[in-house]
């Protein structure tokens, strides 16, 4: 009896010390499953605050491309068609042509740029602009934007409200880094403008 009784406390402290394991592993399991929930539930709703504001679809650039800013609005818009665009001046192949316009109450033409090397311009100078968050401010009889035309046909581009804020549908997005782009811009238009 002394040694099934001795036998059976060394099971139920086997047993015992099993249970304290399992409980400890799903215990940190859950708190990873809950910490990884609560990240995938944060970046889901970044993401769909992101895309429900700009024209999106789930195919968008979503790592870090050479010579591009993880920040940059090239890389924000999670849209198929700037994607296919990063994708194709990641390869060499430059769209046909890039309309800008740098807007003041109307008073400025929108350019067509067919030049490949001015495109590839633009596209570096808009690679390089950053989005710092959503915005409140808003921005009238100042409409800015850039439209690559690719390859395909297939036309792509961004718009922006003044110098700082993309423009995302209900919500506006402030951004940073946008002299180099704004000043290629309002060259061409004077260029355009014979001055």
């Amino acid at each position: 009896m002394g040694k099934n009784h001795s036998r059976g406390f060394i099971v139920l402290t086997v047993v015992a010390a099993l249970a304290c394991c399992m409980l400890a592993a799903c215990s940190s399991g859950q708190a990873s499953s809950s910490s990884s929930a609560s990240s995938a539930s944060s970046a889901s709703s970044a993401s769909t605050s992101a895309s429900s504001s700009l024209p999106a679809t789930s195919t968008g650039v979503s790592s870090p491309v050479d010579g591009i800013p993880s920040d940059s609005v090239l890389l924000f818009t999670n849209d198929a068609g700037i994607a296919k665009l990063v994708s194709d001046m990641g390869e060499g192949h430059i769209p046909t042509s890039c309309n800008v316009l740098y807007d003041m109450g109307g008073s400025r033409p929108d350019v067509d740029v067919t030049d490949p090397a001015t495109i590839k311009q633009i596209y570096d100078a808009l690679a390089q602009v950053t989005v710092n968050g959503p915005s409140n401010m808003s921005v009238t009889d100042s409409y800015h934007h850039v439209i690559f035309t690719l390859e395909s046909g297939t036309k792509v581009g961004l718009s922006f409200e003044g110098d700082g804020l993309l423009v995302g549908g209900k919500t506006n997005f402030d951004v940073s880094n946008t002299r180099a782009l704004w000043k290629i811009v309002k060259d061409l238009q004077d260029q355009s403008m014979g001055k």
